[in-house]
């Protein structure tokens, strides 16, 4: 891959806030035993004409046995879960049960040294959403414009307006001001214990060479560089994709290799192989790596292969255009969602999902740009457009969220979810104030 081509894969990762389950592992294939057949039982010779050989005895002919009568299927017995709070749980695309085998998303050919057959391109499902009304509930009331942008993004955690005025829900839930610098570049992660920023700079001799720097932040105040393999700044022609992990710390491709920042110890992956050159990854909760790629023939995904047998059998083309990834999150512990943007139409309107059953494309309707999305704790997720919200249960449907009549949304992400997933929150212009409101995360009946 070309620097020019690192550098453009790089910019697309970071371009928006990087951010963040059912992963199902692909057993191997099954053993194909080839039939012995049976070996063919050898002429009787003919007898001696000087002493014929009396007939043998007919053998009674072995009669066919009835058909066993099929026996009646013992229906499921309902797996026992603990009775969930109120609203009830519903069944989620994005963990299965721990107890039944994961399905893989793409099987390889029973037999070994047949070619498998190649994945089917995915076709994007349009995103139908019902109507829908949902309880709000008051937070606070604010003097006007005291966020007039809204909210910074993260996949959790609720940080809201512009340095040096910067406000945050404590742990009550109460509305307050927090004292953090301002920072030093796209931010990414969960607020405040695993906030990111990706800063770009440039070096300061004539050749101008880009080059990348990570930051954490440090006790909900100060912006700490951190080491890319050995060094703080690293110029972007020796950077792929750089991408919060949502199982720990930060994913950096440095040289060819996947390069953790910020692990407590956890180990540095192995560099998937994948169809073309890789351009983007996401690393769910549980550490499973999920890997966008790009050859001549066009885009694809698939899970984390060590050798080209697996990516015959799992790289899935996406449909035909450009396409780049933007925010991404975990649902629960294999799952991930990502926002994606059509290239070709310069628009942020397809969600792509590894879950339960693989990997599935949605389409926003007509005209709808996505602005953020957020995973909740029961497997679902939210979205913002520019203009409303939608909600995914945990079994896949949507739902349009009407946004209380009387409320002027405020900033270009003006939702943002709880560090515990409990509640989504908005802020927005009213009666002459701004208002900031909370409704239940998970799926609830109508308000």
């Amino acid at each position: 891959m070309t620097t020019t081509d690192r550098a453009t894969s790089l910019f697309a990762s970071i371009a928006i806030g990087c951010l963040g389950a059912a992963c199902t592992a692909n057993p191997p294939p099954r053993d194909a035993r080839p039939t012995v057949e049976a070996a063919p039982t050898p002429a009787v010779p003919p007898a001696a004409p000087a002493a014929p050989t009396p007939p043998a005895a007919p053998v009674a002919a072995q009669p066919t046995p009835p058909a066993t009568p099929p026996t009646p299927a013992t229906p499921p017995t309902p797996a026992t879960e603990p009775t969930p709070p109120d609203p009830p749980a519903l069944p989620s695309l994005a963990d299965p049960d721990p107890a039944v085998p994961a399905v893989p998303a793409a099987d390889p050919a029973a037999d070994p040294s047949a070619p498998p057959a190649g994945p089917i391109a995915l076709v994007a499902a349009p995103i139908t959403p019902t109507e829908h009304a949902v309880q709000w509930r008051d937070v606070v009331t604010l003097a006007a414009d005291t966020v007039p942008k809204g909210f910074q993004y993260f996949a959790t955690g609720v940080l809201a307006g512009e340095a040096p005025n910067f406000f945050t829900l404590d742990a009550a839930g109460g509305w307050k001001p927090v004292g953090v610098a301002a920072p030093p570049g796209s931010l990414s992660g969960h607020w405040p214990d695993e906030a990111w920023a990706v800063e770009i700079g440039n070096t300061r001799d004539r050749a101008q060479i880009t080059r990348l720097r990570l930051h954490r932040l440090r006790g909900q105040s100060r912006w700490v560089p951190q080491a890319i393999g050995l060094d703080q700044w690293v110029e972007t022609g020796h950077l792929g994709s750089v991408r919060k992990s949502w199982n720990v710390g930060f994913l950096a491709e440095l040289d060819g290799s996947l390069v953790r920042v910020g692990g407590n110890g956890a180990p540095d992956p192995d560099l998937p192989v994948a169809r073309g050159w890789i351009s983007d990854f996401v690393e769910s909760k549980a550490g499973d790596l999920y890997v966008f790629s790009h050859d001549d023939g066009g885009d694809y995904v698939q899970i984390a292969c060590a050798d080209q047998a697996c990516v015959r059998a799992n790289a899935i083309p996406l449909p035909p255009g450009g396409w780049e990834w933007e925010q991404t999150i975990p649902r629960q512990k294999h799952s991930v969602s990502i926002a994606l943007r059509d290239a070709a139409n310069k628009l942020p309107n397809h969600v792509l999902h590894y879950e339960t059953g693989g990997w599935k494309l949605e389409v926003l309707p007509a005209g709808a740009r996505l602005a953020a999305i957020w995973p909740t704790s029961d497997g679902g997720m939210w979205a913002q457009t520019e203009t409303g919200l939608l909600h995914r249960d945990p079994a896949g449907a949507w739902r349009s969220v009407a946004l209380p009549a009387d409320v002027q949304p405020s900033g270009s992400v003006f939702a943002a979810m709880t560090g515990n997933m409990s509640e989504l929150v908005i802020v927005g212009a009213r009666d002459g104030g701004q208002v900031v409101l909370a409704t239940a995360a998970k799926a609830q009946v109508a308000g």
